[in-house]
């Protein structure tokens, strides 16, 4: 009986001190934060560290291990300033646009970066060292070469239609930075065709430059080319086979001695191409390798913007007087 006259007691006090519980629990909280903003308004010494990036090096420098380069930074300040410091842990940017490269190694005087630190952390804190006090950043010194661009492989062109001026890029060429044995027999870069439809119409358009090969790097990707299109004809002329290498005591007859060629040009400019034009040859040095008594016709040269262009017979019969 007393037992349970005891336990109603405490039910009775606890009921009614409800209540005062919330109360109790605001002031313990309000407390605890007190005592917080307490201690982090207090100054500590600490121990923080930086990772160093890097801006404006030139595109032909590469560095090596730059993940493994810190600073540390021993700072008395505010517990604030540690907690942000560890919340949104920055880096200092060095910046490299004045550096000279020679040697392959940057000997980096780590107290230049004082002012970063004090910027980060601000003015109320004490910076009492950097270390340490110098770093060693090794590099590597790509070869730079201006490369010249050339047009794409194929421009889709409606059929009856043809490209009737040179293409000419701005800029024609690009520098490019890498290892000096890729770059030494790197002579042109071409561009990517930038549309799927076909043209037939004057168009100007940013070309990407064809880059496949992840170890050189162009400072300048995007080329422009303004393109003549025009509607095309064909034409067909009769053109002489030349001779190279005939001596001149010797006299030797093709059969047939002309080739009859076929292509297609601008109407502007297919009025104005004649057969010196086109330079047809076969080579005399060529008949003691020739069995079948036949030497092969060769296309040596012939005007720009034609398309299509066809000629028979692709190989003559000759005929040797002495």
């Amino acid at each position: 009986m007393k037992n349970k006259i005891f336990l109603d007691q405490i039910i009775n006090f606890f009921s009614l001190g409800k209540g005062r519980s919330r109360y109790f629990l605001l002031f313990i909280t309000i407390s605890l934060l007190f005592w917080i903003l307490t201690k982090l308004s207090n100054e500590y010494n600490s121990i923080v560290n930086f990772e160093l990036k890097f801006k404006n090096l030139p595109s032909y420098i590469i560095l090596k291990d730059t993940a493994k380069i810190k600073i540390n930074v021993s700072v008395k300040t505010s517990g604030f300033e540690l907690i942000f410091h560890n919340i949104f842990h920055k880096s200092i940017k060095l910046d490299f646009s004045s550096s000279e490269f020679e040697s392959g190694i940057i000997n980096y005087k780590t107290q230049s970066s004082l002012h970063l630190v004090k910027d980060f952390f601000g003015s109320n804190a004490e910076i009492i060292a950097i270390f340490p006090e110098e770093i060693k950043i090794n590099y590597i010194k790509n070869k730079r070469k201006l490369v010249l661009v050339k047009p794409p492989k194929k421009i889709l062109i409606k059929s009856g239609y043809g490209v009737s001026n040179d293409i000419k890029f701005k800029p024609d060429s690009v520098w490019v930075n890498g290892p000096i044995e890729i770059l030494d027999t790197l002579y042109f870069l071409r561009t990517e065709f930038p549309t799927n439809k076909l043209i037939d119409k004057d168009f100007l358009y940013e070309f990407k430059i064809i880059n496949n090969n992840k170890n050189i790097f162009l400072e300048n990707e995007i080329v422009n080319a303004n393109i003549s299109i025009e509607r095309f004809s064909e034409k067909t002329i009769q053109v002489p086979i030349n001779i190279k290498n005939l001596p001149d005591s010797i006299a030797v007859k093709l059969f047939p001695s002309q080739v009859e060629v076929k292509f297609l040009a601008s109407l502007n400019k297919i009025k104005r191409i004649h057969p010196n034009h086109f330079f047809f040859s076969t080579n005399f040095k060529k008949i003691n390798d020739s069995i079948d008594k036949y030497l092969q016709i060769n296309l040596d040269s012939f005007p720009s913007q034609l398309e299509n262009i066809r000629w028979l017979p692709k190989k003559v019969i000759f005929l040797i007087r002495k």
